[in-house]
């Protein structure tokens, strides 16, 4: 009997710690199954995470990189465009000279202490008449009624002329005499020739030395013209300046004076040698008072310059 007790005891007991052993097997079974959901959430959203990171840098590696901007100064504005302009047009028989800067005068060894020495000058843009004035021009511009016919000899330049008439003819133009810088200009340009063609005198540019014994008409020598187109400025007739005669700095010349400012000529004369018919000589003269006296304005002539107007 005690033997059956301690039997059903023990089966008893058996039967609680199976059932012991089966209520931890259940619970640690709901917790393995937890844990397994949570690793799988957390794989699978590592999954997805991969993913995304895996499309950004895919997006990113195939994005096409932005342009390098072109460093900009802010101290340094856009330069202005550059804008070429035209040279006025001229007006009817004249020529435009542009300016600048040349050696006016020459080496005072050669002789011509008044043309000397050289120095710097700067001359700014003008118009100057191609020709001499010629008689033709010059009397019908004091009888506009005149019905001169043309010939050879209204087409010789206007002598005779003291400086009074040849200021007061271009005046009546709305010009004027060029000052002696712009003749010089006009005759030689800026490279230092002795003559308008050059450094060589030519017997056939110009009418000097007496060749034809007289004037020629204004044109007569186109070989001869200046490096801006200009004619007779060697020989021909002697011209009128603007300018009252000033020594140059340096010269030792001292002029034999007038009674009013001298004024400068320019160009020789159709009887001058090549030494005095150069694009830089010149001499003082008396402008107007010795029109009492026969011829002593006999081979002047002139030629009229113009301002440029902005």
């Amino acid at each position: 009997e005690p033997l059956k007790r301690t039997t059903g005891l023990v089966v008893e007991r058996s039967r609680d710690s199976a059932s012991a052993i089966m209520r931890a097997m259940r619970f640690l079974a709901g917790r393995v199954a937890q844990a397994l959901r949570r690793i799988s959430l957390w794989v699978y959203g590592g999954i997805v995470a991969a993913i995304l990171v895996g499309a950004a840098v895919v997006l990113l590696v195939n994005k096409p990189p932005r342009p390098i901007p072109e460093p900009v100064s802010p101290s340094s504005p856009e330069p202005a465009p550059s804008v070429t302009t035209a040279p006025p047009a001229p007006p009817e028989g004249m020529v435009y000279i542009p300016g600048g800067t040349f050696q006016m005068g020459y080496d005072m060894s050669a002789g011509d202490l008044q043309s000397g020495p050289p120095h710097q000058v700067t001359v700014e843009p003008f118009f100057i008449d191609k020709y001499e004035v010629t008689i033709e021009a010059y009397l019908k511009n004091k009888n506009p009624m005149m019905q001169a016919g043309e010939s050879e000899e209204t087409k010789l330049p206007m002598t005779g002329v003291n400086w009074s008439e040849a200021d007061s003819y271009c005046r009546s133009l709305a010009k004027r005499l060029p000052t002696e810088e712009e003749w010089e200009f006009a005759a030689r340009g800026t490279d230092g020739r002795i003559y308008p063609w050059g450094n060589k005198f030519e017997a056939d540019k110009a009418n000097v030395a007496d060749i034809l014994g007289s004037f020629a008409p204004v044109g007569s020598f186109p070989g001869g013209n200046s490096p801006f187109g200009v004619s007779d400025m060697s020989g021909n007739a002697m011209e009128w300046t603007d300018s009252d005669f000033r020594v140059y700095e340096g010269s030792n010349y001292r002029p034999a004076g007038c009674s009013q400012p001298c004024k400068v000529i320019r160009g020789g004369a159709y009887f001058d040698g090549p030494q005095d018919a150069t694009a830089v000589f010149r001499r003082e003269y008396e402008p107007s008072v010795l029109s009492r006296r026969r011829n002593a304005y006999a081979v002047l002539g002139f030629r009229c310059a113009k301002e440029i107007t902005r």
